[in-house]
């Protein structure tokens, strides 16, 4: 599974052990921050990039 955004690729990949995902950032050209959870079942990607002139995108994927 991904996350792609105007400057950014992140890729979710399944560890060797099951309880704990691994994120590999692929690109980045800006600024971003990006937060990764994982309760158990529930696996949620918290992140905001600066898109200039004053706007900034906040998103959440759960």
């Amino acid at each position: 599974a991904g996350v792609e955004g105007r400057n950014f690729q992140l890729q979710l990949t399944e560890p060797p052990s099951k309880s704990q995902p691994q994120v590999k950032v692929t690109k980045a050209k800006s600024r971003i921050r990006t937060k990764i959870s994982d309760f158990g079942s529930f696996i949620g990607f918290k992140g905001s990039e600066d898109l200039g002139e004053g706007l900034k995108a906040v998103w959440q994927l759960e």
